[in-house]
């Protein structure tokens, strides 16, 4: 018997980037358990259970990585400010980093 498991992990927007790579190839994606959780997921593949596409960084001697003949999936990562609080002297100046770094190539 096998158990379909669907959480947020399918419905994030990198679960659906990755859905969509895989109906662009004509491949289904079957899931049996999704997580978010990065740690988690290296984890699980670490020990045999599973696969997963994990940031660069997070790739060490634990991991088998699979090198494909595909572009690399990059996922933009934004933030949200609540227009009627006050943001932190901390707050304002990571904001001001990011936009500082806006437009740059991703990290590796």
């Amino acid at each position: 018997m096998r158990i379909q498991l669907r959480n947020a992990g399918a419905k994030t927007f990198t679960g659906s980037l990755i859905a969509k790579r895989f109906s662009q190839a004509g491949l289904e994606l079957p899931v049996s358990m999704a997580t978010n959780y990065l740690e988690t997921l290296k984890m699980m593949c670490s020990v045999g259970l599973g696969w997963s596409l994990l940031p660069e960084k997070m790739i060490d001697s634990e991991l088998v990585e699979l090198r494909v003949d595909t572009p690399p999936i990059y996922r933009p990562l934004g933030y949200l400010v609540h227009t009627n609080r006050t943001l932190s002297n901390a707050a304002r100046m990571m904001i001001e980093e990011l936009e500082n770094t806006r437009g740059e190539s991703p990290i590796k």
